[in-house]
């Protein structure tokens, strides 16, 4: 059974602003680590396999980290690369290209994303396949050749060996149904760490790949696994538990989400800092709000002014060209 409301996933962009390949992507383009927009462009995704999308004149193309035009704005629609490929669109179908422009899984497919909403794993490769579309779902891997046959509704992409379809049940690699949700309420549509986040009664616990409950129901709100922890909430503070559902770190936080680039962001009263896996604060409770670590570096705010810091604390960009745009983020944390 699917649950009510926003499901606790794990985004594949840490936070509204991650680095990826040194640089992030805002409304007017990439913002190097020095807090610079050093690529104006219209930017529609981060930096993968060096390379990221942009659209130009109507057509998507995509650009590598200096701004060059790799592959040229020719697609009527494009995903980012995952795994050497990216999903295009060409003449009315899709295919699949290489970071050359070679055209690997030809033009034949439909829309990736029918019946999906827009979400950045679909159409991708994850785990060495992608599920697509032919008026019906299956599965093919980075060859083109078919792993799993056109005959799901709905698909979506396969984490530590299972795939969420039709919106109902998991299978595993060779199509099998590996098992339904007919007693708990499924809270990600992913698994972390080999484990899923359900819930059951108004409490959270998690199952394993093969639907066993392995971390009973007794919290009043959890998160998805990350770096082996999870966030978990217990008499009104969050803390973190380890996939045997041993709490590692007190629960003694009014809010905390998942460990990324071997820290979490925490908050403590009205002020966001930052732990370690031991639950050591690294640096300490100073931001009004704080976002997660991706390549070393995150983004933070004191007052009205954002910086990007590093590990060791220190501010290495203090004058952000794009505040107005990162605050219009901010309101919706």
């Amino acid at each position: 059974m699917i649950g009510e409301g926003d499901y606790h996933e794990i985004s594949t962009e840490f936070g509204p602003y991650s680095f990826k390949n040194n640089f992030c992507l805002t409304d007017l383009g990439y913002l190097n680590e020095n807090g610079k927009i050093t690529i104006y462009c219209e930017g529609l995704g981060d930096f993968s396999d060096g390379l990221a999308r942009v659209k130009k004149n109507g057509k998507y193309g995509y650009i590598d980290t200096e701004g060059n035009i790799a592959i040229e704005c020719e697609y009527e629609d494009a995903c980012d690369f995952s795994e050497g490929l990216a999903c295009v669109k060409k003449d009315g179908r899709y295919g699949y290209i290489d970071t050359n422009g070679n055209t690997i899984i030809d033009f034949k497919y439909y829309d990736p994303y029918d019946g999906h909403p827009r979400q950045p794993e679909v159409g991708k490769f994850v785990d060495g396949v992608a599920s697509v579309n032919n008026g019906n779902y299956g599965y093919v891997d980075t060859k083109g050749n078919v792993v799993i046959d056109f005959k799901l509704p709905m698909a979506r992409a396969f984490h530590d060996g299972r795939a969420f379809v039709n919106g109902a049940y998991f299978i595993d690699k060779s199509g099998n149904n590996v098992f339904h949700f007919d007693n708990y309420k499924i809270k990600s549509l992913n698994f972390y760490d080999g484990l899923l986040l359900v819930k059951k009664d108004e409490k959270y616990g998690y199952v394993n790949t093969n639907g066993e409950v392995v971390i009973d129901f007794q919290f009043d709100d959890a998160y998805s696994f990350s770096n082996g922890l999870a966030s978990i909430k217990k008499d009104g503070k969050y803390g973190f538990i380890d996939t045997k559902g041993n709490i590692v770190i007190n629960p003694e936080f009014d809010d905390a989400k998942y460990f990324s680039d071997e820290l979490a962001c925490v908050k403590k009263g009205d002020k966001y800092g930052y732990i370690d896996k031991n639950g050591n604060v690294v640096i300490d409770f100073n931001y009004d709000n704080a976002y997660d670590f991706s390549e070393g570096k995150a983004w933070v705010r004191i007052n009205d002014r954002y910086q990007i810091i590093n590990k060791k604390r220190e501010v290495i960009a203090d004058e952000i060209e794009v505040k107005n745009l990162i605050i219009s983020y901010d309101k919706k944390r």
